[in-house]
């Protein structure tokens, strides 16, 4: 009677190690993914930028490309003009190769909306 109370105590211990330790690895797995999102949180602002933006502009199509390297095209039906661009929040800066003024343009991530002065740019 008292060996079976034994093994008994003795299966009740280690499960409870085995439960406790998976319960230990479950929360620094949600800890760990938990930092890796919060890193990725700065970058995260500027993804929905990255790719090509096109609009509709009383029949002539209008397209802007953000390349994850900061540099990108405009194409409004009379050519190519390259970019570089920042982006602060909601707020994305270009500078057209060869000049220095800068254009501000407004981002909307929920929305995935880009407005250049007024007219709106959606994602492809």
């Amino acid at each position: 009677m008292k060996l079976s109370n034994l093994k008994l105590f003795a299966a009740a211990t280690m499960a409870f190690a085995l439960f406790s330790c998976g319960n230990v690895t479950e929360n620094k797995e949600e800890t760990t993914e938990q930092t890796a999102t919060e890193e990725a949180a700065p970058k995260e602002e500027t993804t929905c930028l990255i790719g090509k933006w096109t609009a509709n502009d009383a029949g002539k199509m209008l397209v802007f490309e953000f390349k994850d390297d900061n540099t990108g095209t405009e194409d409004i039906g009379d050519g190519i003009r390259n970019f570089t661009w920042t982006q602060s929040m909601s707020n994305v800066e270009i500078i057209y190769a060869n000049e220095t003024n800068k254009w501000n343009l407004t981002i909307d991530c929920e929305k995935v909306e880009l407005s250049v002065f007024g007219l709106i740019y959606k994602k492809e």
